[in-house]
């Protein structure tokens, strides 16, 4: 990664690119994991790198559990593509 000066990256920002220019890097395709914006609860699975094909939308998921009926075992519930996942 080249030098970047002038600009003020969070410490988050700045694991994200050193995660995505070390390592990254040598994959073929990639995918990460990100709260949704508009509700923290929620997540997307974003396909961010391929250089083998087009990326795919991204998934929302959520991790539930029925803990009010006894039951503790977290499952996830997909939801729609989330296009939103690349921005």
């Amino acid at each position: 990664m080249g030098n970047i000066t002038g600009n003020v990256f969070t410490k988050e920002e700045r694991n994200l690119k050193r995660f995505y220019g070390d390592f990254i890097g040598l994959a073929r395709t990639g995918l990460m994991v990100t709260k949704k914006p508009q509700d923290k609860s929620q997540m997307i699975l974003s396909h961010i790198k391929s250089n083998i094909g087009p990326l795919a939308p991204g998934i929302t998921y959520t991790i539930c559990s029925d803990e009010a009926v006894g039951d503790e075992r977290p499952y996830v519930v997909f939801a729609v593509s989330s296009e939103e996942s690349r921005e």
